[in-house]
């Protein structure tokens, strides 16, 4: 039993932000877990094929690869879940990047492994070349993101929103086995003409708080291109006003 409404604070973590101190352990996973594997690994294969010794280097060269590919899973799913709802926020795929660095500077350090099973080149340089262009590519991905944001922004100051309902919701069951379901709802509102108009778009929808059929949002559109699908914007309104 508690004095506080568990729903209300479930809701509340969720509406917060993360703080630096949640994401940092998640980006430091990422990028330091991976390199012990990589450097370890080849000395794994050096031992066994040279010298026909299994060590306690190699034990941990397994061990160290499975938690690493853990690590990174964990941090992955942390890491969408935290920031789902903040764009301000880079998606996960910077923590790939950062375990390509990783594991390319393993590589680097490592002792060469035998001639068999030596790659194309002599250190983990492409590795982490590929790790940076996944950063910089998640950048301009982030920075267009932001302008879509600032574009949407935009469009909702220059007009006053119409009424739209929601005519279909785009799903029949509501899944309970995550905490959102991706999936198109498909809005109708009049433009300012009184030609009714319907809207596809990609949703997230929270499963605590479902969109249902017949439910009444607000739709922001170009006055000019009303039926342009990129320049529609649709809120949801608070519960007791939809």
């Amino acid at each position: 039993m508690s004095l506080i409404d568990p729903d209300a604070a479930r809701r509340e973590r969720e509406s917060r932000p993360p703080t630096a101190r949640e994401l940092v352990p998640s980006l430091l996973a990422a990028l330091l877990l991976p390199a012990l594997p990589a450097y370890l690994l080849p000395r794994m294969f050096t031992n066994a094929d040279e010298h026909n010794v299994f060590d306690a280097a190699s034990a941990l060269g397994i061990a160290s690869t499975f938690i690493a590919a853990v690590a990174l899973i964990l941090s992955a799913i942390f890491w969408i879940t935290r920031t789902a709802g903040h764009p301000q926020f880079w998606n996960a795929t910077v923590l790939l990047g950062l375990a390509l660095i990783g594991a390319g500077t393993g590589l680097t350090f490592t002792p060469p492994p035998p001639a068999w099973l030596t790659a194309p080149s002599s250190t983990g340089l492409p590795f982490i070349v590929l790790g940076v262009v996944v950063i910089v590519l998640t950048w301009a991905w982030h920075r267009r993101r932001l302008s879509g944001i600032a574009a949407e922004e935009a469009l909702m100051r220059a007009s006053a929103p119409v009424t739209g309902t929601v005519s279909s919701q785009g799903y029949d069951v509501m899944t309970t086995e995550a905490s959102a379901l991706i999936t198109r709802v498909t809005y109708a509102f009049d433009d300012a003409q009184g030609q009714r108009r319907y809207a596809q778009l990609r949703e997230r929808i929270p499963v605590i708080d479902p969109i249902v059929e017949g439910e009444r949002v607000d739709v922001w559109f170009d006055r000019q291109n009303p039926a342009d699908l990129r320049r529609i914007v649709v809120r949801r309104r608070p519960r007791g006003e939809r």
